[in-house]
């Protein structure tokens, strides 16, 4: 069974077998055909998409302000931690010629190694469910065919 979908710029066709099936060309037509779907198909009813619709969010309950950046995204790089340390304590020209001696010559900044960049991260809870749904995801790549 072969099912032509023909779009142009207000509307869409509809066609199976060269029968004509739906034409929506307003935005009434398309919520009736929407809803029409939803209820022949039972896309509301299906587990997986009930399964899918909890996961995630379960995981939105589980995103805080990363705890390493305070949701910033960037920290300060571990050398310059080490330098303002040692020499953080020193003001005016004795700073400046410390820096110019012994400065890191990284970036003072970098990008978060917990959140990536984010500023986001999960709780323990939401790692905990995060590996699982990584594992459903290997699980289904070892399927063949999929």
């Amino acid at each position: 069974m072969k099912i032509a979908l023909a779009e142009a710029k207000k509307a869409v066709r509809v066609s199976e077998g060269g029968r004509e099936l739906a034409e929506v060309n307003d935005e009434k037509s398309a919520l009736a055909a929407l809803l029409a779907a939803v209820r022949w198909l039972d896309i509301n009813g299906r587990e997986e998409l009930k399964v899918c619709a909890t996961l995630e969010a379960m995981l939105e309950k589980e995103i805080v302000s990363c705890p390493r950046c305070k949701g910033a995204g960037v920290i300060e790089h571990p050398a310059w931690s080490g330098f303002w340390e040692a020499y953080g304590h020193m003001r005016g020209f004795e700073l400046s010629e410390a820096m110019d001696e012994k400065g890191p010559k990284e970036p003072e900044e970098i990008t978060c190694t917990k959140c990536n960049g984010s500023g986001k991260a999960l709780t323990p809870q939401g790692e905990k469910i995060a590996k699982k749904v990584h594992s459903l995801h290997y699980k289904l790549l070892e399927l063949k065919g999929w």
